[in-house]
């Protein structure tokens, strides 16, 4: 029953994956780029990547255009001490793509406030960034180019696969991912 279940949510850190391993932590939700190869993890799902603006934000003119995106100052996120890049800013440094990094935080849930009342853009997971259009003055861009899917998966202990209360917990899980965007 979800009446005895007591959730501690800890925000995202290089050490989850040793959490997992010293059963300190029951699971993590990671992109699949950062999962521990020796551990069992499932899909819980796939995100597509968009661009958030302050929605007041007159250099951006209707559609974003890669030269907008170029010379327009970023919010970057890298999570942690070590200031690991997040997904999307791994793969933006990998492609290659050209953007003005004007501040670097930790974590997604400061972006509103760097981003509303300037030209700021960041990029981010789409379901995460309709989260934040609901409570902030932003709007939601399309990248102006391909850009890879995140896989957002389910990583846990070896050990535990067996375990019953886990197994419910990782079944909710997915299930809340799998319902339709709003």
């Amino acid at each position: 029953s979800s009446d005895l279940v007591r959730l501690e949510i800890m925000l995202p850190c290089e050490e989850a994956a040793q959490l997992v391993m010293e059963g300190q932590a029951d699971l993590i939700i990671t992109p699949e780029d950062f999962q521990d190869p020796e551990q069992p993890s499932e899909l819980l799902c796939e995100e597509r990547q968009v661009v958030v603006a302050w929605k007041d934000n007159t250099a951006v003119a209707g559609q974003l255009s890669e030269a907008d995106f170029q010379h327009l100052g970023h919010v970057a996120v890298h999570v942690g001490s070590n200031r690991v890049p997040s997904f999307a800013d791994r793969q933006l440094e990998r492609m290659g793509q050209q953007r003005r990094i004007d501040i670097t935080c930790g974590c997604f849930t400061v972006l509103p406030w760097l981003i509303c009342g300037t030209e700021r853009l960041a990029v981010l997971h789409e379901r995460l960034a309709r989260q934040l259009l609901a409570q902030f003055p932003l709007v939601m861009h399309e990248l102006p180019f391909a850009f890879p899917v995140m896989r957002e998966m389910i990583q846990y202990h070896k050990a535990r696969e067996a375990d019953e209360g886990l197994r419910w917990l990782r079944n909710e899980l997915k299930a809340e991912a799998a319902r339709p965007l709003a």
